[in-house]
């Protein structure tokens, strides 16, 4: 429709439609249309639905849970991947925890981790997931097989069809994790307390960020975004492209949308091995001052980054950054 505008124009010279601007409306187009080609370029692939699958976060969610606000009753928006978003939540108060992912399979990893925590030992938990010797061993499941539903019988069955290729890595995480960064795995306490906590069933949205906001018809007090953000644009962007089109056509329609707008938050852009937040906290200061206050001032969003211990073993920090909605 641009070129037909474009011909249009270029054939009627003597009206001089030059010295007309294009609308608002040629305009969105035309930056819609750049956003599509940058997302056919985006380094997605790794991620498709019945993909590999996360069995535990590679996040430290509860060392930065703080920096989300108080969570006693909020109504939480969260990628669903290892279900580890949704069961640090409950644990800090959540009363309801919904997911989306573009994986289903991911569902399944936390219906499993759902019935194993309500239904069986923490010792029993520990040895399936982290005992190098029974990693994995259906025999422990075997308690509790007759109340997975079909979709998770299925994904049981696929794991005998093709082992450990189901999984993002050959164990229960990546040998450079550390796993007891997660609250209910270092402490058995918290594992039995999170199994009063989880509901019946799991909330889930089948859909990608990009059409998460259309999906969505309730207002959430906390959004968990993970990184996604990484896997959005082509490698080659620079991280201010990177960044100004994740908020404006991620962030801001899930603002909108989705987003409480009393002091609702949404935690993004998770990194890892972080020696120094210097040159973080000075290119968000910038970000907020050139690009939000300046292009988007009528959004009343601010951004804060908050430094953490690291999930990695042997590093010191690893950073979040978190949007705040309506903060003044």
């Amino acid at each position: 429709m641009l070129g037909h505008y474009n011909v249009l124009r270029q054939n009627r010279k003597h009206e001089k439609l030059d010295n007309i601007p294009v609308c608002d409306n040629f305009t969105r187009m035309k930056n819609d249309i750049q956003y599509k080609i940058l997302r056919s370029q985006a380094t997605t692939g790794d991620f498709y639905d019945r993909g590999p699958v996360y069995l535990f976060s590679n996040e430290n969610i509860a060392g930065y849970m703080p920096a989300l606000g108080d969570m006693n009753g909020a109504n939480v928006l969260t990628v669903c991947a290892s279900g580890d978003h949704m069961f640090e939540a409950y644990l800090r108060g959540a009363a309801n925890v919904d997911t989306f992912d573009i994986n289903t399979l991911q569902k399944c990893v936390a219906e499993l981790k759902t019935h194993m925590i309500r239904d069986l030992d923490y010792e029993q938990f520990m040895d399936f997931f982290f005992n190098k010797k029974h990693f994995f061993n259906l025999r422990i499941l075997s308690p509790i097989r007759h109340n997975f539903s079909p979709e998770l019988a299925g994904f049981i069955q696929r794991y005998n069809s093709i082992g450990r290729h189901l999984f993002r890595y050959n164990a229960s995480q990546h040998s450079s994790n550390d796993p007891f960064k997660i609250s209910y795995v270092a402490n058995p306490n918290e594992y039995y307390r999170l199994r009063d906590l989880l509901p019946e069933k799991i909330q889930f949205h089948e859909c990608d960020l990009m059409d998460l906001s259309e999906k969505i018809t309730q207002k959430y007090d906390v959004i968990m975004l993970s990184n996604i953000m990484d896997y959005m644009y082509p490698q080659s962007q620079s991280m201010t492209e990177k960044w100004d089109w994740f908020y404006k056509y991620n962030l801001c329609p899930l603002a909108q949308n989705a987003l409480s707008p009393n002091n609702g938050r949404i935690s993004f852009a998770y990194h890892w091995n972080m020696r120094s937040d210097v040159a973080w906290k000075n290119f968000i200061n910038l970000f907020k001052k050139d690009v939000i206050h300046k292009r988007y001032k009528n959004t009343n969003h601010d951004l804060s980054l908050h430094r953490i211990k690291s999930m990695l073993h042997n590093v010191k920090w690893d950073i979040v950054s978190i949007l705040h909605q309506n903060q003044k």
